[in-house]
């Protein structure tokens, strides 16, 4: 870590390039690294970039220690506004009369309920509303969010038509 940097700047830097960097920095980094990439300041941002549906979720709480903390337990345990995905498997009608069938990723909300994970998917009747294991749960891919690419990875592919929303399959 270069010593000129003020622990500000790096903060910021960990905070924009996101979790899973920042965690990285906090588990391998040099000393002083890890100790900035375990901060408040790091892990507050990221926290109100990726869970914005609690207004009040880091005081919600009182158990855990850090941001950090909090932040791990957020992401395990989604609450009620929170926006996922949800895997789906089926069949459905694509462009020109093709179907797909197979498993596909879907927006969904989390409703608030006694059951563990009522979803609702955006732009659909209540009707198709669902309870779903959190094993069919992830958070959604930040746009912009990079990763490398290595021959025989699986990847998804987004489809979208000149002037229609973007539809991931």
């Amino acid at each position: 870590m270069d010593a000129s940097l003020p622990d500000e700047l790096w903060a910021q830097t960990l905070a924009f390039v996101g979790p899973r960097e920042a965690l990285a920095a906090a588990a391998t980094g040099k000393n002083h690294l890890r100790e900035v990439a375990r901060g408040e300041a790091v892990w507050r941002e990221l926290y109100a970039r990726f869970f914005p549906t609690l207004d009040s979720g880091l005081e919600c709480d009182a158990e855990l220690d850090t941001t950090l903390e909090k932040y791990r337990q957020r992401h395990r345990a989604p609450t009620a506004g929170d926006r996922m995905e949800v895997a789906w498997a089926g069949s459905f009608e694509l462009e020109l009369g093709r179907v797909y069938t197979g498993l596909s990723w879907w927006s969904c909300v989390i409703l608030p309920g006694d059951e563990a994970f009522t979803i609702h998917y955006p732009g659909w009747p209540d009707d198709w509303d669902e309870v779903v294991p959190r094993a069919r749960l992830r958070w959604p891919v930040h746009e912009g969010a990079r990763a490398s690419l290595q021959r025989g990875d699986a990847v998804e592919v987004y489809c979208a038509r000149p002037g229609r929303r973007t539809e991931r399959h």
